[in-house]
């Protein structure tokens, strides 16, 4: 000993390397990006799975219904109403037939259909009557009566309901 204190023998001093400081950064690095890929992945799962969509026809049933449920079947909205049902009627057509007639006329879509004999007598009449009317409301600006609308309403429903497959109704 000497009168200034120890001898100094700790001179260096070894610390390991995973009690240092950057070890520990680097840790926390890594199990953040496994965290951030398993977040990844869990909301790439969640958000691109494939949604189970309804068959066209209860689509088509589904917004006519709407269609009475919104108190689109007025005279008061007999222009709305009818723009809206033509649009559905089209729509189901060509999903369900093959066909485009999105962007025909209400009488081009009539004389397009009685050209190709896709339906019955019966039905292609419901058809035409529902454009009919249609056209009538929309163009003519002319008031509907209030029992030709809900008939209309009704026909469209049927015509929906007649033309779906046998299997898919199932």
């Amino acid at each position: 000993m000497t009168e200034k204190g120890l001898y100094d023998i700790y001179s260096t001093w070894h610390v390991p390397f995973w009690q240092t400081n950057w070890f520990y950064l680097l840790i926390g690095v890594f199990i953040s990006l496994i965290i951030l890929f398993i977040v990844y992945l869990i909301v790439k799962k969640i958000r691109f799975r494939p949604k189970k969509q309804l068959p066209f026809w209860q689509q088509a049933l589904h917004a006519i219904e709407q269609l009475k449920k919104e108190n689109k079947i007025t005279v008061v909205q007999g222009k709305e109403f009818y723009a809206q049902l033509t649009a559905i009627l089209k729509r189901y057509i060509a999903l369900r037939f093959h066909v485009d007639v999105q962007g025909k006329t209400d009488d081009e879509l009539i004389a397009y259909l009685s050209d190709k004999k896709l339906f019955d007598a019966k039905l292609l009449q419901n058809i035409k009557s529902i454009f009919s009317g249609s056209v009538t409301i929309k163009f003519a600006n002319t008031q509907a009566a209030q029992e030709q609308m809900e008939r209309d309403y009704r026909n469209a429903i049927e015509f929906v309901k007649k033309t779906c497959k046998a299997e898919e109704k199932e």
